[in-house]
């Protein structure tokens, strides 16, 4: 299964870099009122923290195993399956909620998948 715990972390890292630039292109910089803009800040970043470590532990770790024990562990399968999700979003919700949550759903399942079998 190679070094998950690592490859989690790390993906849940760059994942959010990614998703704190997209919260200053959205919400911007304050200019006034910087607490309101901190307690926001928070809450996302603590938003998106819980449902990618939710994610990961209800859905990515047992794909993952599976993807192990059939032995199909190449790099296409990982963002494949995230892809699926974002479609599932799409079809469920609204369309920016697909792109932004499915984006880091796939760009999360790359990393790992990166990662968990880096020699």
């Amino acid at each position: 299964m190679g070094s998950w715990d690592k490859a989690i972390l790390k993906s849940i890292g760059w994942g959010l870099f990614l998703i704190t630039a997209y919260y200053f292109y959205e919400v911007g910089f304050p200019n006034h009122s910087a607490s309101d803009y901190a307690a926001l800040f928070i809450f996302f970043i603590g938003s998106y923290l819980v449902l990618s470590f939710g994610g990961w532990l209800l859905i990515g770790m047992p794909i993952h195993w599976y993807l192990c024990k059939t032995s199909k562990t190449g790099f296409i399968y990982y963002p494949l399956l995230a892809l699926t999700l974002s479609i599932i979003l799409l079809l469920l919700t609204s369309f920016e909620a697909a792109i932004v949550l499915g984006g880091a759903a796939i760009f999360q399942a790359s990393i790992f998948r990166h990662y968990v079998f880096k020699t």
